[in-house]
């Protein structure tokens, strides 16, 4: 594969010691990097009173992407980047036809931090999650996208896999962000690898009409 090495002005804009560049078998930008910038003396905080985000050991959250070829995506995810399978779920289309499969993978304790599959969109990114420290922050956060007019494309459920209780808004540019808290980790010496059937036990039902209205006086 073709790698390339970041320049010092780069790497300098991505706040890293240094990093290559390199493209998954989809072609999909990927980076990868040693000796982030900590900077303990500015902890984040957030203009909203939020507990926080899960990160750390963790890493930021996930991501699902559209690829061309799951097989491809896995040797490349699995057998070069060391990359740890932690289940599959083959969804069926409400319009029917084939499942679709998704592949989750892990690199740390997180459930997965990258899932892929053959998906019919147009997009390559179809979501980014953020993982909250207390779930008020999840229904706080779900009454304010409403309250402010953002689409919810699935509303509050709880997902086969990973456990997560979150919900999903879609961005201006179309792909969506998922928003939770409370989703359980991955142990490698206990822990087996499944197949599921259904993306949620409960919830993360079809788009909310943006209500686009002030909340209520207190």
């Amino acid at each position: 594969m073709e790698v390339t090495a970041a320049t010092p002005q780069e790497a300098r804009a991505r706040r890293v010691v240094e990093y290559l560049k390199l493209k998954d078998p989809s072609g999909i930008p990927t980076e990868i990097y040693f000796g982030p910038l900590m900077t303990f003396e500015q902890p984040f905080k957030s203009p909203r009173p939020l507990s926080g985000f899960v990160t750390g050991e963790l890493g930021m959250g996930h991501i699902v992407v559209r690829v061309d070829d799951s097989a491809k995506s896995l040797r490349f995810y699995r057998d070069l980047l060391g990359l740890k399978i932690s289940d599959f779920i083959d969804m069926r289309s409400r319009r029917g036809g084939d499942p679709i499969s998704l592949t989750f993978m892990h690199c740390n304790p997180r459930h997965h931090s990258i899932a892929f599959g053959v998906i019919p969109a147009p997009k390559r990114l179809m979501h980014f999650m953020l993982q909250c420290r207390h779930v008020d922050d999840v229904g706080s956060t779900y009454y304010l996208c409403q309250d402010q007019g953002v689409e919810i494309s699935g509303t509050i459920g709880r997902h086969t896999n990973d456990h997560m209780m979150s919900f999903y808004l879609r961005t201006p540019a179309g792909f969506e962000v998922e928003y939770g808290w409370g989703a359980r980790i991955v142990d490698d010496a206990t822990w087996q690898v499944q197949k599921h059937e259904a993306p949620s036990i409960w919830g993360h039902r079809g788009s909310l009409t943006p209500m686009s209205r002030k909340p209520a006086p207190v």
